[in-house]
């Protein structure tokens, strides 16, 4: 990536997993600190954020990031605490990725920047997360199913 482009309008993306149960807080959480981020660089930010499954595989059914995504000529580009807030569903990982692509929109998290249309090895390094996000997700239902399956064998007990 460009180390000298500048950013000065970005939209700020919370989406908050509702199978890590994750506690109240955190979306608070990560909207303080994206926000102290992107004050602490001076962007101008717009907020889209969502409680719903990481691995839901319509883009429909993720409203505020359909919307990011087709408001996306507005932001200079997109903040985010992590690829897995994107999505651990590789399907929208891949269509937020592209859409990065065609409209030239890096990707900046607190700790990197991926600079999706402009660099390859960010292409990469963005690709193998999305499929660790992914992964991630089916360990965390195959645990989900497990301890269903335990309170309901304890309940016959």
């Amino acid at each position: 990536m460009n180390q000298y482009r500048e950013f000065h309008h970005v939209a700020i993306y919370l989406g908050i997993s509702r199978e890590k149960n994750e506690n109240v807080d955190t979306p608070d959480n990560y909207k303080q600190q994206l926000i102290e981020f992107a004050k602490s660089k001076s962007y101008t930010y717009e907020i889209y954020g969502e409680v719903i499954s990481g691995g839901s595989s319509e883009l429909e059914q993720r409203l505020e990031l359909q919307k990011l995504l087709d408001n996306i000529e507005k932001f200079d580009a997109i903040l985010c605490v992590e690829i897995s807030r994107l999505s651990r569903n590789r399907l929208i990982s891949q269509t937020v990725k592209q859409h990065r692509i065609d409209y030239d929109k890096p990707i900046i998290m607190p700790y990197q920047t991926y600079d999706l249309g402009n660099s390859s090895n960010d292409w990469l390094v963005f690709d193998f997360g999305s499929v660790i996000a992914s992964q991630e997700h089916a360990l965390i239902g195959k645990r989900v199913r497990l301890i269903k399956f335990k309170w309901q064998k304890q309940a016959f007990i």
